[in-house]
């Protein structure tokens, strides 16, 4: 994604001090789209199931989307005058930015969670054990692994 909006910044530079390929933006955009939808934009909704506890899971998911789409707002209220200061490629580019920043924040912050029970991930955030018993994580990781 990253990689789009720079291309996306690149063609709006060209367009302003020269010639810029037609099929650039939309093509940037079409798989800006795609890629946010098998990537990035799953994420919050992804994390919610598998990072809360069913005791916090219905608070917290409200949470999770109050701050999605309110970051979703901000942005958008924030292009106008972002695109007014450091003009349309300008833009762009720092949203590139904002996305390498996200991959390294994911990368290094987000917990891998494949393979382990929700007990096991909320002991990873510091969560009491709720079973130590080596048979019932077994089977409650069984039951999981059903659905």
């Amino acid at each position: 994604m990253t990689y789009l909006s720079v291309a996306l910044g690149v063609f709006f530079y060209l367009k302003e001090h020269g010639d810029a390929p037609e099929w650039l933006p939309l093509t940037s955009l079409i798989v800006f789209i795609v890629a946010f939808s098998l990537g990035y934009g799953p994420i919050p909704w992804v994390l919610m199931g598998e990072c809360f506890s069913l005791e916090v899971r219905a608070p917290a998911s409200g949470l999770v989307t109050l701050t999605n789409w309110g970051f979703a707002f901000i942005i958008t209220l924030a292009y106008d005058p972002m695109r007014i200061a450091v003009k349309d490629y300008g833009a762009f580019w720092i949203f590139g930015g904002m996305c390498v920043i996200n991959f390294v924040f994911c990368l290094f912050v987000v917990p891998e969670t494949k393979g382990k029970t929700v007990q096991e991930i909320a002991a990873h955030f510091g969560a009491p054990a709720a079973s130590t018993d080596k048979k019932s994580i077994e089977q409650e990781r069984n039951t999981e692994q059903a659905m």
